[in-house]
């Protein structure tokens, strides 16, 4: 199911990425490549963001050259790790966007920059939405609002992706690990009280693109259409995999974790949806992954 086309459709690049290693980071340049758009896209070993002369030097250096946009989808995502290192993990995902969006404010760029579910605390009964009141209950939750915060007093008109239950190409990720233990025989033991919005990178990809050319300045939710639980996620991975592997339903107490989730991760995305942003069922799109890869990697 394509995304739909806002009507406004303009280049948006030059661009410059970071954290083009990721899984975001990788389907951003996929989509930039498709668009045909100018983009220098930067990994972590290439910048290192923390660094703020090295950093605020390559901006620079795009502003010189014409660009337009700054991307930032570098981040600490280790969300038990965090819990033991919040002070390091803190300068990778507040500080460091912070010093970018100044350094992209100060040389006429417009910022991007991807957020996370985790800033909520999950009690609420509905989907969430761009304004409700922020609560992170991890060290990983703490460090990315202080980020969305920072950014956000660096460059008012930034543009501030929230996303959740992110998965793609690129990277170890939970459908990932379910296709493995799946294909493996192994026991299927899923959480079944805890519900999200899948998010598949290359839909997301081309939505942050579709909001950069409509002119989205603020907070954006951005997730797949529709919900699920980890166990009901869990499911769909196996049969699109057409195996038989049994998924049995357990509470998110039944594994040991440092770090507290949120219990309701879901994302509502109507704001993106008036700009005429809305990305395919996460159904769809998830079916694509494990068939995706399935293939390219010669699995079962």
């Amino acid at each position: 199911m394509a995304i739909p086309n806002h009507p406004r459709i303009t280049k948006v690049g030059p661009v410059l990425l970071l954290g083009a290693g990721g899984m975001l980071g990788t389907a951003l340049v996929a989509a930039l490549e498709a668009r045909g758009e100018e983009y220098r896209a930067l990994t972590r070993g290439e910048l290192d963001i923390t660094n703020s002369k090295e950093a605020a030097a390559t901006i620079t250096d795009l502003a010189k050259a014409d660009g337009r946009v700054v991307i930032n989808a570098a981040a600490y995502t280790d969300v038990e790790g965090a819990e033991d290192a919040e002070a390091e993990v803190f300068r990778v995902n507040a500080q460091a966007p912070g010093m970018l969006a100044a350094a992209a404010r100060k040389s006429g760029l417009r910022f991007v920059h991807i957020s996370t579910d985790f800033v909520f605390d999950g009690t609420k009964s509905e989907p969430y939405v761009e304004d409700d009141r922020p609560n992170p209950l991890s060290a990983y939750g703490r460090t990315k609002l202080a980020g969305e915060r920072a950014v956000l007093e660096a460059a008012p008109d930034a543009l501030m992706v929230r996303t959740s239950w992110v998965y793609g190409p690129g990277g170890m990720n939970f459908p990932r690990k379910i296709l493995q233990s799946a294909i493996e025989g192994n026991e299927l033991r899923v959480v079944a009280d805890e519900v999200g919005s899948p998010t598949y990178t290359p839909d997301l990809a081309q939505g942050i693109l579709q909001l950069l050319t409509g002119d989205a300045r603020g907070v954006f939710h951005l997730a797949n259409q529709g919900s699920c639980s980890r166990f009901e996620m869990a499911q769909a991975v196996v049969e699109a995999a057409g195996l038989s592997a049994p998924v049995a339903p357990v509470t998110a107490d039944t594994f040991s974790s440092k770090a507290r989730r949120p219990a309701n991760s879901v994302l509502s995305c109507e704001k993106a949806r008036r700009l005429g942003v809305e990305l395919p069922p996460w159904r769809d799109s998830l079916r694509e992954y494990v068939r995706r890869v399935m293939r390219e990697e010669s699995l079962v």
